[in-house]
């Protein structure tokens, strides 16, 4: 009995007791299915990534879907251009493009003004983008052209109504600021461009004429530079002309540092008189007279139809040494102050 009890008890735990080589070949078997399984799920699910993304990119190529990531929001529309452009719309709008998208987004400059555009679009429904291969078919560009002699290049940039009766043509320059030293290309003002382009169209051109025959300064960069990007179209106008009247349309009629004094009631052809029928029958009609202390007293018919108006000009010079960014007084950097009573100057 007794030897039977231990048989029993040692054969108990040897019944327990699995073959270790086959506990190995099962372990394998299940890191095999296992891991088979992992890697066909992972391979699936990279070619369903692969197809969405190839999907994706088609689409939004075909679409042009467009989103600013860049860090400076390059290509962000403005709080101000957006409440303008938000309330227009009346005249649909096209940007066209002389080039294909792809050569657009080759070139940096190119593809700065395209991106804002694409922006644009995206956001109006009134706002469409069309592309003009002009390389091919150089008769496409036929009706931009602003005169015989102009041509048309793959870089330039059309804002127009949907029938081309009112268009704006700018070379790619135009949307750009650029360093007065090295010329080197400073900021992109492009929204600038585009919206003052867009308000044109939608409520007609505001023009300014700078007055010539008196030795004038009409060549002035910084100062057309300036009417330019507030939306001006500057011309000029010969007053001692007879046959010449100044513009109907003329909301800004500048005087530049002339040499030489204006016609009076005495002279040949009154060009006093000219301006004075302009200041009085416009009503949006403004004079702007920038007149040199050494030019002054050549000027009598001038300063005496501008003291009928309150002003009398004096051959002075103002000069802040303290301010100055020169030794002589005369260069000073302005700071405009938008508080207080004097905002309403600086508007």
């Amino acid at each position: 009995m007794e030897n039977n009890k231990e048989r029993r008890a040692v054969s108990k735990p040897e019944q327990g007791i699995m073959n270790p080589g086959l506990v190995d070949k099962i372990h394998k078997k299940k890191k095999f299915r296992y891991g088979s399984l992992a890697a066909c799920l992972t391979a699936g699910v990279l070619a369903l990534i692969v197809i969405i993304n190839a999907v994706f990119t088609g689409l939004a190529s075909k679409n042009q879907w467009f989103a600013d990531m860049s860090k400076e929001k390059l290509y962000g529309i403005s709080d101000a251009a957006d409440a303008f452009l938000s309330t227009t719309g009346d005249i649909p709008i096209k940007i066209i493009f002389f080039e294909t998208r792809d050569k657009l987004t080759s070139e940096k400059e190119t593809n700065y003004v395209y991106q804002y555009a694409l922006a644009l679009e995206n956001r109006y429904k009134y706002i469409s983008i069309e592309y003009l291969d002009i390389i091919k078919s150089p008769s496409l560009a036929e009706k931009y052209k602003t005169g015989d002699a102009s041509k048309i290049k793959t870089t330039d940039v059309v804002i127009s109504d949907e029938k081309a009766s009112d268009y704006r043509l700018y070379n790619i320059e135009k949307f750009f600021t650029f360093d007065s030293q090295s010329q080197n290309v400073f900021a992109f003002n492009g929204e600038r461009r585009f919206v003052m382009a867009i308000m044109q169209i939608n409520y007609g051109v505001s023009r300014a004429c700078f007055t010539t025959g008196h030795g004038e300064t009409t060549q002035s960069t910084e100062l057309n530079e300036l009417l330019d990007n507030t939306g001006f179209e500057v011309d000029t106008v010969d007053l001692s002309d007879s046959k010449t009247e100044i513009p109907e349309d003329t909301k800004l009629l500048i005087i530049n540092d002339p040499v030489y004094d204006f016609g009076g009631a005495k002279s040949a052809v009154n060009e006093i008189d000219k301006i004075a029928k302009y200041l009085a029958n416009t009503k949006k009609g403004n004079l702007l007279v920038f007149v040199s202390p050494d030019h002054i007293s050549a000027l009598p018919e001038l300063n005496e139809y501008l003291e009928e108006w309150g002003f009398r000009v004096q051959p002075a010079v103002v000069r802040d040494y303290e301010n100055s960014v020169t030794a002589d007084g005369l260069s000073l950097r302005a700071v405009y102050t938008t508080e207080n009573s004097g905002s309403s100057l600086t508007s």
